[in-house]
């Protein structure tokens, strides 16, 4: 936050995607995407916008989700005495993929596929007991693994389900669908925020706005724009235009109150 005259200027910057920057940033009326973004705010004293800020960002940040955050608990389970048989019909019951076999002692012995299960009854062994068909190497996580570890295993090492174990009980699982929701939550992002390559999951949605800007801003600020996009691209920078104008662009609304972000040695772009 910095005060000039009478407005009080917002540049956010975020390396991680707990903090959506372009979230904070239009709550000040400004905008930009999560990883950089700024306002320009005129109704508030530099004190305001501080107090304001801190408050928003108390009850919006996203805290990195633990094992026991996104766990399915409690785990369906069975007995590894139990039949294929009996297995089968569990699967079905609950229209799950795989079963936890487990001891009289909530100790975690191994896992069963659905697969596994079709395939040992395709060979009329659905009286044999899961014990022998059960996987039991399998990865496991604690309560308090965080979701990029959970990441890695699940898409990294390619595992199909993790159980979640304290004190060698099992008290939940995490599957693939489990991770796949909480990372489409995670990238959830209003549709006028775009991203800069490389940095934002590619399954963010994207606006392009430049027929809006053609139609809300005059040529002579579009020029400017654009040589101002050539010189970053020379510098080897990124510049984003940022800050009211983009919202309004989007709105509809005339505003020529123009603001850009530079990526890079903003004092040197500006000399060049």
């Amino acid at each position: 936050l910095a005060q000039m005259e009478n407005r009080v200027y917002l540049v956010a910057r975020s390396r991680i995607p707990e903090v959506n920057v372009a979230e904070i940033a239009f709550e000040f009326g400004g905008g930009g995407h999560p990883q950089a973004a700024s306002a320009t705010v005129t109704d508030k004293t530099l004190i305001q916008a501080e107090e304001d800020l801190n408050t928003f960002l108390l009850s919006r940040i996203n805290f990195e989700r633990l094992a026991k955050d996104m766990m399915t608990s409690p785990a369906i389970h069975i007995s590894p005495e139990a039949t294929i048989r009996e297995a089968s019909d569990t699967l079905t019951s609950y229209n799950i993929s795989a079963l936890m076999g487990i001891d009289e002692n909530r100790t975690l012995k191994g896992y069963i596929s659905r697969q596994m299960v079709d395939r040992a009854i395709s060979l009329g062994l659905e009286m044999r007991p899961v014990k022998e068909y059960m996987n039991v190497e399998f990865y496991h996580v604690g309560p308090e693994t965080t979701l990029n570890m959970i990441q890695d295993l699940i898409i990294r090492d390619k595992v199909r389900i993790l159980p979640v174990l304290q004190d060698s009980q099992l008290i939940g699982v995490i599957t693939r669908t489990d991770l796949l929701n909480i990372l489409i939550e995670r990238s959830s992002t209003p549709e006028f925020f775009y991203d800069s390559e490389g940095e934002i999951p590619r399954f963010v949605r994207k606006k392009n706005i430049a027929n809006l800007l053609k139609e809300r801003i005059p040529d002579k600020i579009i020029k400017l724009l654009k040589d101002l996009g050539e010189i970053a691209d020379g510098l080897d920078f990124s510049a984003y235009l940022v800050g009211g104008l983009v919202r309004d662009v989007i709105l509809k609304r005339r505003n020529l109150d123009v603001d850009i972000v530079i990526e890079g040695d903003g004092i040197k772009f500006a000399r060049t």
